[in-house]
């Protein structure tokens, strides 16, 4: 029986009550049709493509080749495609070969999968929906609106709403602008009113098979969403359940507190393989989270704004102007019957804005306010459903003054908007969006023609005589007249995008062949985790929580790029210390040539069309200075000096061109900003690849460009300096010339520029994956062994440094000579190496220790160190061995059998319950 939260029922409901169970089926079905074939057909039955992933992959070029020009913009949640995409495909990878995904291979020097519930590797949304397939990923966002529209019915209906009036909540929800732009996400937005509708139904419950349920469904949650959603889904399914019980209890509190507290035990029991190893890796983790962080926060006028009209699209907390209209309604006239929900919203909405008072509390700081719509959408959604309820109920008695009170309430929000527009007041994003003015325009008027409509149609059925049965059907009306007020908004939340395909280039398929380790010399055009897409061994790690070895493997490549044997690469101002060789960093990808010669200078000679002065190019830069070094594979790297107005040049930015004698593009550079907000002076690195270089024949011409970052469009110069279509002609290069600098020899050797642009390079000093090492150095910690690395003199090909007591470490005839081993990796949990050597020695692997990884050198378990920070080191004594590494997390194992043991507890509950029933 469903509990009775209201004492007295809405007059619609009460007209329902004789009604047959067939009819809160049709309406199911009907609302299921309306959202999948009304909302998403094109999708469900075409296949249109729905999702954001083309849109946000356009910034990486492991996608987009044409992609040249660096400029942030914000956008949509970019960790998408950054982290959660690259671990689905890896996780779906794993599991269509029969493997758990328990250790990710490609992820920095190594990763536990399972430690990390923020990319939600097993939620059963992403196993089902599967990125691997489109047609799946993009029904899977249409299916999880669905899911959002019927939990929400059904959390309507348990507090005793009508079908019309729970039917208008659920809509309002399922197709508001903010949840359908959450919804590709793993915040799993459509999980807060099940998981309330599951509190409120099952925790009320005397059944322990229903508590049960309630624990799995904990379970579920927990493998599904974002740890900080699950834990504002469960609170907020608390204070909506708190919120009932002052008014109409459907089971003793004790009952209830016993069952919350059974389930929680049970949902936690459940999901055991995943907390523990989660708690393991934040034991040992570091992160961002633990240091500074950005406080965020919303703004009270952006936030009320955002009520009325969809001002920042699908940032704003919007469910329809009418859906706002009958919350404020049932507001006034609830009777006291609604002081806690709107207690919930009011204390959702001043989280939202963080006052000073809670910016002093770290966790209240920790949350975005983006984080906290969903739970204050689902509060108003109820509020107005109730608010539907009662118009109907008022309609019906004829209450005159209610009506009045709401005509008066719709004028305001009728005419709060054009107020707010023509006041030009602020309204500032807060989470990636900005207000646009077109859409709200657009958007006031619709929402003054719905109130409009809606008014009309209260007087009709306030005025005419009605039957009890028609009353019934207003809810309906004002469902359609909400739809009015949110359908664009809606559909410019999420429009039909094109095909999102992933690419196989020359460079990619080479590196994945070779096994061997990489990276990327420009942190924006190849954004870190992109490369585990496509199964490659990235040595960049990019995530919320990183093992600390490896966060100290990065803190010392930060601190190594003082190094004076560092290299400076000549794109974007990276480098690249000793750090790459330590890990085996063996190839390197880019977009544009890398200056990878400290060893080796780079011989920079100054551009002749400069005449040694200062050329003034336009009104707000001034060239100082410009240099330029020509390599014989064909690589031109660029030196500039500018002199900046510095209010003028904050979105200024320039680019470098090959041209061939007619005049044709052959290659496009780097794009880059000329200067930052509030530099007079800055020096720019540009650099270009002459393709085909030494094939050519005849003249090629270097070609200065300037632009407007914002509009991307193509500045007209004021110079008396050569012009080659549009360009300033800097230097005309003859192949044939002698003047090239040979870089053959360099540390970062050129290998090739594949079929679409991506330039590979060589690390020619970069250890390898497996090797023997004598010469070692003992360290009692990870501390001591960061600061043996940080010195200046440390080389890891001449020195090795062990985690261990000295006298562990005893060698015979220890010396500096490095022997390669062979590396076989049958899978993601195992490595097997073997050796040849005529003399004890330690055998280093370039992957990440870390727990649950165990060694035997032929068979026999031997103990394992940490070795150069961050990777593993077993001692292999003379002779031809086999050394094999495998992976035992036994925090997973553990939570296994503890998920095990509860699901048979259950289980047995459950039957001598039905015998002692029976």
């Amino acid at each position: 029986m469903r509990p009775t939260i209201f004492p007295q029922k809405a007059l619609a409901t009460q007209l329902e009550t004789q009604r047959p169970k067939s009819v809160e089926t049709a309406t199911i079905i009907i609302i299921a049709a309306f959202i999948l074939f009304g909302c998403f057909g094109r999708t469900v039955v075409t296949g249109k493509e729905l999702s954001k992933l083309p849109v946000l992959a356009s910034e990486d070029y492991f996608f987009n080749n044409t992609l040249r020009f660096t400029f942030h913009r914000p956008r949509f949640d970019p960790s998408l495609y950054q982290f959660h995409i690259p671990f689905q495909l890896y996780a779906q990878k794993e599991m269509s070969n029969l493997r758990l995904p328990l250790w990710n291979p490609c992820f920095g020097c190594g990763f536990p999968t399972l430690g990390e519930l923020q990319y939600c590797t097993f939620s059963p949304f992403r196993g089902i929906f599967q990125a691997a397939n489109p047609y799946l990923y993009n029904l899977g966002i249409a299916v999880k609106s669905l899911i959002a529209a019927l939990s929400m019915y059904m959390l309507c209906r348990l507090f005793s709403f009508s079908r019309g009036a729970s039917a208008f909540g659920a809509i309002a929800y399922g197709i508001s602008p903010f949840i359908l732009r959450e919804l590709e996400l793993p915040n799993e937005v459509q999980m807060f009113p099940l998981l309330a509708s599951a509190f409120i139904y099952l925790g009320n419950s005397r059944s322990f098979i229903k508590v049960a349920l309630l624990g799995a469904s904990t379970a579920v949650a927990i493998a599904s969403m974002h740890p900080e959603f699950f834990f504002l889904a469960t609170f907020n399914s608390l204070l909506i359940m708190l919120a009932a019980r002052q008014l109409a209890p459907a089971a003793p509190p004790a009952q209830v507190g016993k069952n919350i507290f059974l389930a929680g035990i049970i949902g936690i029991c459940l999901s055991a393989p995943l907390l523990l190893p989660f708690m393991e890796l934040v034991a040992n983790a570091d992160s961002y989270k633990f240091h500074e962080f950005a406080i965020q926060k919303n703004t009270a006028q952006t936030l009320l704004a955002g009520l009325v009209t969809p001002v920042n699209t699908g940032g704003s907390v919007f469910i329809g102007v009418i859906a706002i209209l009958t919350a404020v309604f049932a507001i006034v006239f609830g009777r006291k019957r609604n002081l806690g929900l709107l207690a919930i919203a009011f204390f959702l909405g001043v989280w939202c804005c963080l006052p000073s008072a809670l910016e002093k509390i770290q966790f209240c700081s920790l949350i975005p306010p983006r984080y906290l719509h969903a739970p204050l959408l689902m509060v108003l959604t109820l509020l107005s459903a109730h608010g539907v309820d009662s118009i109907s109920e008022k309609v019906q008695s004829k209450n005159k003054r209610a009506l009045v009170c709401l005509a008066a309430i719709a004028l305001v929000l009728a005419l709060a908007p054009f107020l707010l527009l023509n006041a030009h007041v602020p309204l500032p994003g807060y989470d990636g969006t900005l207000p646009v003015p077109a859409i709200l325009k657009s958007e006031v008027l619709k929402g003054a023609v719905s109130i409009g409509i809606t008014l009309a149609l209260i007087a009709i059925a306030y005025f005419a005589k009605l039957p009890k049965g028609a009353i019934a059907l207003l809810p309906f009306c004002l469902l359609g007249a909400n739809l009015l007020s949110l359908g664009d908004s809606s559909r410019a939340a999420l429009p039909p995008t094109f095909p999102f395909r992933y690419r196989d280039t020359g460079a990619i398929e080479e590196i994945r062949k070779s096994g061997e380790r990489m990276s990327a010399a420009c942190h924006f055009v190849f954004f870190p985790n992109i490369a585990l897409s496509y199964g490659l061994r990235d040595f960049r790690i990019h995530g919320p929580l990183i093992p600390r070895s490896i966060a100290a493997l990065h803190k010392l490549n930060r601190a190594k790029t003082a190094d004076s044997r560092s290299e400076k690469w000549s794109n974007r101002g990276f480098t690249l210390p000793t750090v790459y060789d330590t890990a085996s960093v063996q190839y390197l990808i880019t977009r544009w040539p890398i200056n990878s010669l400290a060893d080796k200078p780079l011989n920079y000679k100054p551009f002749a069309c400069l005449n040694g002065v200062p050329q003034h190019l336009i009104d707000p830069v001034v060239m100082k200075n410009g240099e330029y070094c020509l390599s014989t594979n064909g690589e031109v790297f660029c030196k500039f000096d500018w002199e900046l107005i510095a209010k003028d040049t904050a979105h200024l930015a320039a680019e470098i061109d090959v041209l061939d004698e007619s005049g044709k593009v052959l290659a496009r550079g780097d794009r880059s900003e000329v200067g930052k907000v509030g530099e007079s002076e800055s020096t720019q690195l540009l650099s270009i690849l002459i393709p085909e270089f030494q094939q050519r024949r005849g003249n090629i011409y270097l070609v200065l460009n300037l632009y407007s970052a914002l509009a991307e469009s193509m500045l007209p110069l004021k110079t008396s300096m050569p012009i080659r279509a549009n360009g300033i002609e800097l230097l005309k290069v003859t192949p044939q010339d002698n003047n090239f600098q040979n870089l053959s020899d360099a540390r970062l050797r050129f290998v090739k520029e594949d079929n679409e642009g991506i330039l590979l390079y060589k690390n020619t000093k970069a250890l390898p994956q497996a090797y023997l090492a004598s010469n070692v150095v003992a360290a009692d910690s990870l501390n001591a062994a960061f600061e043996k690395m940080k010195d200046s003199e440390f080389d890891a090909h001449l020195q090795t440094i062990i985690e261990a007591p000295a006298k562990e470490l005893q060698l015979q005839a220890p010396n500096a000579e490095i022997k390669t081993a062979s590396v076989e990796r049958p899978d993601p949990q195992t490595v097997l190496v073997k050796t040849t050597s005529d003399k004890e020695a330690f055998l280093i692997l370039t992957d990440t220790f870390y727990n649950g990884w165990h060694s035997y050198v032929d068979g026999n378990e031997v103990p394992m160190y940490r070795a150069n920070v961050n990777f593993r080191a077993v001692k292999v004594p003379a002779g031809e061995h086999q050394i094999r590494f495998e992976y035992i997390p036994l925090a997973f194992y553990a939570g296994l059998t503890i998920a095990a043991a509860t699901l048979a507890a259950i289980a047995g509950a459950c039957v001598l319950k039905l015998r002692k029933d029976a």
